[in-house]
């Protein structure tokens, strides 16, 4: 059903998906739904979850192959950045935050807890870098809202056709402006 109903919004089928368009998009009943599921939004936060949860494993893992906070914060980077330049990424993201998903009931405390998962990541790497020496003026928690908010802006600008900026240049132009702020000083 969370196949189902993701292809539905990524058709951009309706301005609102029902119930009935997701069992006839999955070919089932209802009794199938409700089992599963107590109501449709229930079903778009488990999309939403099961989307996040698979983007935070992939960064994890990216993340374990780094060897400092500098190639960590890099990774970083380059993972947020590709929710907005990979096409297949794009779109997912781009269904992860129609109307229709954001209007779901819970939708605001699961994108504040994804946020906050997300900055936590990138609040440690910042400390890290900053216990090593690497980023010597970081201040991690707010460093870590304005890189955010940064690759924030990339993934809204990319979503609204707004930018003419590819995904290297976006990764570079991020990670120039994380140096300055962090006091990096290497190569």
């Amino acid at each position: 059903m969370i196949t189902a109903a993701y292809r539905f919004l990524l058709r951009g089928g309706s301005a609102s998906i029902s119930v009935a368009a997701i069992l006839a998009e999955a070919g089932l009943s209802t009794r199938a739904f409700y089992r599963h599921f107590a109501s449709k939004d229930e079903l778009l936060l488990a999309m939403f979850r099961a989307d996040f949860e698979t983007s935070l494993q992939q960064l994890r893992r990216r993340l374990a192959q780094t060897t400092s906070p500098v190639a960590a914060l890099e990774a970083w980077v380059t993972h947020m950045i590709a929710l907005a330049f990979d096409d297949k990424r794009r779109q997912r993201f781009n269904v992860m935050t129609c109307a229709e998903v954001q209007g779901a009931e819970g939708y605001a405390q699961e994108r504040a807890r994804v946020a906050q998962e997300l900055g936590g990541i990138l609040e440690q790497i910042l400390t890290d870098g900053l216990h090593t020496g690497e980023f010597p003026t970081a201040e991690p928690g707010i460093d870590a809202r304005a890189l955010n908010a940064v690759t924030e802006m990339f993934l809204m600008e990319r979503a609204w056709g707004a930018t003419t900026l590819t995904a290297p240049e976006a990764e570079r132009l991020t990670m120039s402006l994380a140096r300055r702020a962090l006091g990096y000083t290497g190569s």
